[in-house]
């Protein structure tokens, strides 16, 4: 899953948030200056990654997207996750994205030395951009798909992946109504049986 879902799967326990948002920037060695309970948020991620890599909606997601993505299709699946849960934001919370948005943000700003150095750039950007939101409309999708298209090393399609979303949607949005409910029922057994 990409940030949106990430950060909605830590149930706002800012330790596990810290450690779920860097662990995408941080590798080996990095993560021995890490606390303990921010380790637990990076293993939080991992766990998360884990089970939507393994479910069987993900996988026929990622299936239907195959002719389409290639071998960056569970990528663009990523993303298509968070574009799904900020659409449907309010079937799974009481608050709307904009103010549950807000409310991280500034816990991220005011908390911002906490985070790893090498994760701040993204933090910042995280903040001034405000990512989540954006995530619930198709046109915000753009800025992640072109970020990934400079990334990857090997040719890829992501300059069609809002196409893709728009071709797929109706095939991929009950798909994402299988999947979400038992993430969140997965991840909040994790953090009851951690902390």
């Amino acid at each position: 899953m990409n940030f949106l879902a990430h950060q909605h799967l830590s149930f706002q326990v800012l330790e596990l948030q810290i450690g779920n948002f860097s662990a995408d920037f941080l590798r080996g060695i990095d993560f021995k200056s890490l606390s303990d309970d921010v380790l637990k948020g990076v293993e939080l991620h991992r766990k998360i990654d884990a089970f939507t890599d393994a479910h069987p909606a993900i996988q026929e997601g990622v299936s239907l997207l195959k002719p389409h993505q290639g071998r960056y299709s569970s990528v663009v699946m990523d993303v298509y996750l968070d574009y799904f849960l900020a659409k449907h934001w309010l079937a799974f919370n009481e608050v709307s994205l904009e103010e549950w948005s807000s409310k991280l943000y500034k816990s991220f700003s005011d908390n911002r030395l906490l985070f790893p150095a090498k994760t701040r750039e993204a933090l910042d950007s995280l903040v001034t951009n405000d990512w989540f939101t954006s995530y619930g409309n198709k046109k915000g999708l753009f800025y992640p798909f072109h970020f990934m298209k400079k990334r990857l090393s090997f040719e890829n399609r992501m300059e069609f992946a809002i196409e893709d979303l728009t071709l797929l949607e109706s095939q991929l949005e009950p798909l994402f109504f299988a999947f979400y409910p038992e993430a969140m029922k997965m991840s909040k057994e994790f953090i009851a049986n951690s902390l």
